[in-house]
């Protein structure tokens, strides 16, 4: 259950990231923390589809592996366990390496 509309529609008006390719926290893994069993709420709407409404590419891969996506300028780690890997390709950014 969803509490809201599920509608990020507000994001999707000159958000300066449509056309990039980003991921974050997978609609399963942010289902497995919704209600009683996990955080105790619900999100008023899952992360993938606000993004994709407001022009992402969101790509994800399977749930609690890491997943970093570099587009440009934008770095993205889709969860906590993509840590380590979104570290190291930051610092190869900062240092001018095309990682």
């Amino acid at each position: 259950m969803i509490a809201g509309d599920g509608s990020a529609s507000f994001l999707a008006k000159g958000w300066p990231y449509a056309g990039y390719h980003v991921t974050i926290f997978s609609t399963g893994e942010e289902d497995v923390l919704e209600g009683p069993k996990g955080l105790g709420g619900y999100v008023q709407f899952y992360p993938v589809n606000a993004l994709a409404e407001a022009g992402a590419h969101v790509d994800t891969f399977t749930n609690w592996h890491p997943n970093v996506v570099v587009d440009r300028e934008l770095i993205t780690g889709q969860q906590p366990m993509s840590a380590e890997e979104f570290g190291n390709t930051l610092i190869a950014k900062l240092n001018g390496s095309s990682n």
